[in-house]
This record gives C-alpha cells, sequence and structure tokens, in this order.
C-alpha cells in the first residue's frame, strides 16, 4: 500500500526529505511537491538547498500530465503517481483510487476540471473511432450516448464523473476508420 502524501502543493508547503545526498560527501534537505495549472495539469517539483552556502537551488519540473499524486514508495522514498483518461474501464478504476484513497478534499478545483476537461477529450476524441463501428439504423443510439455522456461529463458532481451509462453495442464492431494516403507532387 501506498502511504500518500497530501497537501504539498506549492514550494513554500513542500514536502522535506532531510539528510539527502548532495554530491559524494556533502547531505542536504530536499524538497516535493505538486504543481498544479490549468489547462496543462500537474507536474511533480522538487529543488535541494546547497549547503555549501544554505541556498535554494534551481527547482526541477516533469513535464505536465492530466493528475499526479505524491507517495513514499516501499523503500521510503518520494515518488508521484499520474493519473490520464484513456479506456473508460482503466479511469474508472484511476479514479475510484482518487475518490477513494487520495479523497476528494484533497484535491483543488483546477485539478477537477483538469480531469474533468482530460476524460471528456478522450470520450469526444474517441468518437471517430467508435461510430463506424454502427450500422446506419444504430448510430443514431451511440450519437445520442454521445451527446448524454459529454453533457454528464461537463456538468456532473466531480464525484460522478464516470457514472453514466455504457455506450450501445455496436452492431459492426470490426468496422475501423478507413485511412488513405494523399501523393503531392511537385511542380
Amino acid at each position: 500500500m501506498q502511504n500518500l502524501l497530501n497537501g504539498y502543493t506549492t514550494q513554500q508547503t513542500a514536502y522535506e526529505v532531510k539528510d539527502y545526498p548532495y554530491g559524494f560527501r556533502l547531505r542536504t534537505s530536499i524538497f516535493y511537491w505538486i504543481e498544479t495549472k490549468e489547462g496543462k495539469g500537474d507536474r511533480f517539483c522538487s529543488y535541494t538547498i546547497n549547503p555549501k552556502n544554505g541556498r535554494p537551488n534551481a527547482p526541477k519540473y516533469s513535464t505536465y500530465s492530466p493528475f499526479m499524486y505524491l507517495y513514499l514508495n516501499d523503500e521510503g522514498h518520494v515518488t508521484y503517481g499520474v493519473i490520464e483518461s484513456y479506456a473508460r474501464e482503466k479511469f474508472e478504476a484511476r479514479f475510484s483510487f482518487i475518490i477513494d484513497k487520495i479523497g476528494e478534499q484533497y484535491l483543488n478545483e483546477t485539478q477537477k476540471l483538469n480531469l474533468r476537461v482530460n476524460h471528456y477529450q478522450h470520450v469526444y476524441g474517441n468518437a471517430p473511432y467508435e461510430i463506424v463501428k454502427y450500422s446506419a439504423d444504430t448510430k443514431q443510439d451511440y450519437k445520442n450516448w454521445l451527446q448524454f455522456t459529454l453533457k454528464h461529463i461537463k456538468t456532473c458532481p466531480f464525484a460522478e464523473l464516470v457514472n453514466y451509462p455504457e455506450k450501445p453495442e455496436p452492431d459492426q464492431p470490426n468496422e475501423e476508420v478507413k485511412m488513405f494516403a494523399t501523393t503531392y507532387q511537385t511542380v
């Protein structure tokens, strides 16, 4: 079980680890936090204190992901986990982890919005690949489901984000989006 570290969201409130190695012989403190930015997501951040002069070194930042959380691994080292909204089944389990283990109270409004937008984009972005799996007779059922689901994702209480009906069963499940290449000729 992961030992979650909640509430470390700024450089000022960072989680401190003392006696961190600095070069070959020196020891110092390192500070960790998760930074959130609207429209980008979360990123893992850290900085150390230079033991020679006592000043902070420049922070180091990971790339952005829709949602990150801090925890102590089995060896007691600070690390982070990433949650993204890909397949609904996988995201349901990941979202359940957020609600049940991390706790909605530890997410700020920007993190909730970023997760909501990420999930909306995945459902909407998959629509062209899904709709071809429905015949003319059942295509409208899928369109109705999609419209309802997108509205649900945009407007539901955060804890209900993945609580929408399963999409209709496709009647042409092996159909795929047809791709073609265009050749450009130079003059």
